[in-house]
């Protein structure tokens, strides 16, 4: 709101008239106050003096008045309205060598009397329930300072919006060393519209520094204060404070922020600085049932392209045809806009907080840091949550080590636009299709360090680390997917199957540990489906390991999912492998096995072994029986790992190994070179 003042101020400066030769003093000062009712303002004073230059005016009043109509689209309502005032008194404004000439004013210096007063007053419906803004200003003081004249604004109601834009455009050209406001105090209240709410707000000591060709170097404050107050149901009040210790801008370029707007600079599609950087330190907030605290925050290279839109023209389309909007043109109009701006980085480091809602409902914490970075139609780099610790006193704490959402790449606008552009034709769309279009081609996300004590009535929970990466050149079906889940250690108790809770509590485990992990990719030049690593891990139990290299998928079988049934024929196998590790869950199941048939963990484990044994039976191979049993027999002997190994040593079409299980399974084991070991 501090900027907007200033530039409000700019605009209330940035006066002129039309070509005159050099005018000073007073009649320069006239010639200011009638461009102001070429607008159709008022303007007037009540005495001024011109003495060595210096120009001292009295009892300024200044004010403007305007409606906003948009036609009701249904034929017996009613136009929405909203009455806009803006005035501007001030008691005196002295200026020190002004001077008009040409299309320019200039000042050497001005000041304006503390306690001027500017206020906004809005009036939605006619109905009398104002929405009111009012700002009183203490030692303004402008030094070297420049500004065009205004251009002359025709009426025209088919262009509500778009008709202001000449004004707009002559703030790129005011400029001046410094303006400085001591202190800065805004009332904003209303009636209904706003449930009665009020907020006053101060600032103090802000200062804008050199201003030319729409850009500004520096604008800073000190502290800021605002008080928030709306009456609640039971009659009393309710009461926020917010308190910045002091804020700071470098590097703004106003030109920027136009062409948003500036049909004038469209099909650049170049980006451009808006902001260099921005930041607060100190910031406080206090209520009746919350605080919250922030060391340091702020954000830097924001930068603007001008869009496709012309914005303006649209806006007055929407509001001058008395129709109800088309929902593709209002979606390609949002879209289009969000792919115009850009962030570089912003952040919030040593944020505290705390909140006594009720005596059930009390806590707080903090967070060491917050980033998002790299933001735009593009994709988004980062957005981090770092060094989180909540205190809910009996109702337990939570932490967090760091949260991760980025590495996001969108998808292209092309298609997007062609969508959209057409939506009001599509009477179903394609889901497929959709999550084409849609789909980002790339996404990641990490937790770490996540521990959850006392919210849970079963127990504990915690996590070393989720990680999770997609990446897709045949969107929506990921092509390189990698997620890990390492170190999750819940109770054992909270899990879903009360058979499996019995069984793992009946051995002593009542706390599960659990990693995941799969790694896997698609090569796009052989049309390789590789399987790299798959983990599950059981604390306690034991960990399976599984890798495969799967030939035969096309891309064409992933841009049409639907038809999967071309998978079989033309999918390979080239190599599998899995691995059984056992860390007590073999020992563990035998027991239990043993227990419940009443028969000893020895003649269990025989009887195991003639069930595999039968079961071979049907492959009908004796080398791959052999194998198998020595196996089985060694590592139920000993349990450490027991191991799968496909390696035919050339692709093997999944047809044919489908035909083989059906008309000859005993030639499988050869053809898929399939070994089986324990402990190796």
């Amino acid at each position: 709101m501090n900027r907007k003042l200033a530039w409000s101020i700019g605009i209330l400066m940035a006066t002129a008239s039309p070509a005159l030769a050099q005018q000073t003093g007073q009649a320069a000062f006239d010639a200011w106050l009638q461009s102001y009712r070429d607008l159709g303002a008022t303007a007037s004073y009540d005495s001024a003096r011109d003495s060595g230059g210096t120009l001292t005016v009295t009892g300024l009043d200044l004010s403007f008045e305007t409606t906003f109509s948009i036609p009701d689209p249904d034929e017996d309502g009613e136009d929405l309205t909203l009455d806009i005032d803006f005035s501007w008194t001030s008691e005196q404004v002295v200026a020190t060598n002004m001077t008009a000439e040409g299309n320019l004013f200039s000042v050497d210096r001005m000041t304006i009397a503390d306690g001027s007063l500017f206020s906004v007053r809005l009036d939605p419906e006619g109905e009398d329930d104002d929405i009111v803004l009012e700002s009183r200003m203490d030692g303004f003081e402008l030094i070297k300072g420049t500004w065009p004249a205004l251009p002359k604004l025709a009426e025209d109601p088919q262009r509500p919006f778009s008709r202001w834009l000449p004004l707009l455009r002559t703030i790129k050209d005011t400029s001046f060393e410094e303006e400085r406001v001591s202190r800065l105090t805004f009332d904003f209240h209303g009636g209904d519209s706003i449930e009665g709410a009020k907020v006053e707000s101060v600032v103090e000591d802000l200062v804008v520094r050199d201003m030319h060709d729409g850009r500004i170097a520096e604008y800073g404050t000190g502290q800021v204060r605002q008080e928030t107050t709306f009456p609640m149901e039971d009659g009393e009040t309710y009461t926020e404070t917010t308190t910045i210790a002091g804020t700071a801008m470098t590097g703004l370029d106003y030109t920027a922020l136009l062409a948003l707007i500036d049909p004038q600079a469209r099909g650049s599609g170049e980006f451009k600085q808006f902001i260099g950087s921005v930041s607060s330190n100190g910031y406080r907030v206090e209520s009746p049932y919350y605080d919250a605290a922030v060391d340091l925050s702020g954000y830097e290279n924001v930068q603007l392209r001008a869009p496709e839109t012309d914005l303006l023209a649209t806006l007055d389309r929407l509001v001058t045809s008395g129709e109800e909007p088309d929902p593709a043109t209002v979606i390609l109009m949002v879209v289009d806009v969000y792919r115009s701006i850009s962030l570089g980085r912003a952040f919030a480091d040593g944020i505290s907080f705390g909140f006594d809602i009720d005596p059930d409902v009390t806590g707080s914490g903090g967070i060491g840091q917050i980033v998002l970075s790299n933001v735009s139609a593009d994709g988004l780099e980062e957005f981090s949550i770092s060094s989180m610790e909540i205190d809910l006193g009996t109702e337990g704490s939570f932490s967090l080590g760091r949260f991760f959402f980025g590495d996001i790449e969108f998808a292209p606008y092309g298609p997007i636009k062609a969508f959209a552009s057409d939506l009001d034709n599509l009477d179903e769309p394609d889901p497929l299709e959709v999550a084409r279009i849609f789909t980002p081609r790339s996404i990641a996300a990490e937790i770490a360090g996540l521990a959850l004590v006392g919210v849970v009535p079963e127990g504990d929970f915690s996590l070393d680390r989720y990680y999770m990466d997609m990446k897709s050149v045949v969107p929506p079906i990921p092509t390189s997917f990698e997620v890990s889940t390492e170190g999750l250690e819940m109770p054992v108790a909270a899990l879903d199957d009360q058979e499996v809770i019995d069984v793992l509590q009946a051995v002593g485990i009542d706390v599960l540990r659990l990693t995941e992990k799969i790694r896997m990719r698609w090569d796009p030049d052989t049309e390789d489906l590789i399987i790299e690593n798959l983990v599950v891990e059981l604390g306690q139990i034991g960990k399976v390991r599984a890798s495969a290299r799967l030939g035969g998928l096309a891309r064409s079988v992933l841009e049409n999912p639907q038809q999967f049934q071309a998978l079989i024929a033309t999918l390979n196998i080239k190599a599998f492998e899995l691995e059984l590790v056992n860390e007590g869950g073999v020992e563990t199941a035998l027991a239990l096995m043993a227990e419940e048939s009443d028969v000893s963990e020895n003649l269990m484990a025989e009887l195991l072994l003639e069930q595999l044994r039968q079961a071979l039976a049907v492959i009908d191979n004796e080398d791959f029986t052999m194998m198998v049993m020595e196996a089985a027999e060694a590592f139920i002997d000993d349990p450490r790992n027991l191991s799968l190994t496909i390696a035919p040593g050339r692709s093997i079409p999944v047809s044919q190994v489908a035909a083989g299980v059906m008309t000859a399974p005993q030639m499988l084991p050869e053809l898929l070179g399939v070994s089986v070991e324990a402990n190796r």
